[in-house]
Parts: C-alpha cells; structure tokens; sequence
C-alpha cells in the first residue's frame, strides 16, 4: 500500500471507504430532476441537520446531484416521501458543485425508472405509497 492510499484509508471512516470500494464501473445513469430531503449530523453527533439534493442522475447504485448546502458531510440518509424510507449515502466526489454519490445498498431497478419518469421535482418530498415505487421491502 502506498503513502498515499494509507493516508485516505486512516482519514475516513468504514462507511465512506464501503461507498468508494464499490466503484461505478458499469452503472447506467438515468437523466433526471427530483429533490430528495437529506438529514445527517453536525459537530459530531450534537447536531442533525436537514438539506435538499437535486438529485440530477441515478442508478441503482448511486446517483449525481448538487445541493445549496456547502457543509454535506461524507455520509448521510437520503429521505423518501415523509420521511418514510431512510437510504445511507457516502459522497465519493465533490467536483465543481456536483456530488457523486454511492448508496450502501442498491436500489431496486423499479424504483430508479419511477424517479427518472418523474415529472413534478416535488414529488418524492411529500408521503408516498412505497408499492408504487417498487419500495415495499425499504419502509422504516
């Protein structure tokens, strides 16, 4: 292991290295343009904080968004409808105000075509019925 590679290792933790050690070789991105609410914590775990993604394409296993807030942590739950479902994201690169995102799980094929067909951006942050999505096995 080189100088380098240990250094990344020691300065993140195992869920960021989980989402990076996945890759993205093979993902077929789908166009789309839908906000998701994000929650993750601030000052340790003192503090949770809440955003928006727009998120601007997914696949199963991650997607590409950006956000008004600056201060994302690495690791953070994507929300679906109210709050319902919680997703767990790594952000595995920042570059020029796009995020690219991995999920610690994938998603299900029918409810990646269900966002990208979306329409009205505000869909998904209101309370929604996880059976239309294809989200049965995710609700909390």
């Amino acid at each position: 292991m080189t100088v380098r590679e240990t250094a990344a290792t020691s300065s993140s933790n195992y869920l960021t290295r989980a989402g990076r050690g996945r890759g993205g070789q093979g993902q077929a991105f789908r166009n789309c343009n839908v906000l998701f609410h994000i929650l993750f914590t601030l000052k340790g775990v003192r503090e949770v904080a809440s955003g928006q993604l727009r998120v601007l394409q997914i696949s199963e296993k991650g997607l590409r968004a950006s956000s008004r807030r600056k201060d994302i942590p690495d690791q953070f739950y994507m929300c679906i409808g109210d709050r319902q479902i919680h997703i767990g994201c790594v952000i595995v690169s920042r570059k020029r105000g796009l995020l690219d995102i991995r999920f610690l799980n994938e998603l299900p094929t029918p409810f990646v075509g269900a966002v990208a067909a979306l329409e009205d951006p505000f869909a998904l942050l209101e309370e929604i019925r996880p059976a239309v999505f294809g989200l049965d096995g995710f609700v909390n």
